[in-house]
């Protein structure tokens, strides 16, 4: 995370926080259970209050990491090949990427509403 102090993994279903300094586990933040799902990508808000992660199913799921919650699902691409999330530095816009439908998308997420789809042409 962006605090140097702590580290997000992935691994299948599940997120895990941990303490960068002391190598131990400090919370496993479940949210992808219910079905099984990979998580491919992780991301943390500039500020390290939120953690986003995108899944093999093209969601996104966003954690409150003071709360240990997670506070928002978004459907991010129609396609199952989920890329990439990333943050931007104001902490409520998140940008993602997939294929096969060639697409970076830009959300705000709090409140959340979709703002742009940049097609990527061959």
């Amino acid at each position: 995370m962006t605090d140097g102090r702590r580290i997000v993994s992935g691994s299948g279903p599940d997120l895990h926080v941990w303490d960068a300094m002391m190598g131990a586990k400090i919370v496993t933040l479940p949210g992808h259970a219910k079905r099984p799902k990979s998580i491919i990508s992780v991301a943390s808000s500039s500020d390290g209050r939120r953690i986003a992660a995108g899944t093999n199913d093209g969601t996104i799921r966003v954690w409150d990491t003071e709360k240990g919650l997670d506070s928002l699902v978004l459907r991010a691409h129609n396609a199952k090949r989920f890329h990439n999330v990333a943050f931007f530095p104001d902490g409520v816009r998140i940008i993602s990427s997939s294929t096969p439908d060639s697409c970076v998308r830009q959300v705000n997420a709090f409140p959340k509403w979709w703002t742009f789809c940049y097609r990527i042409l061959e």
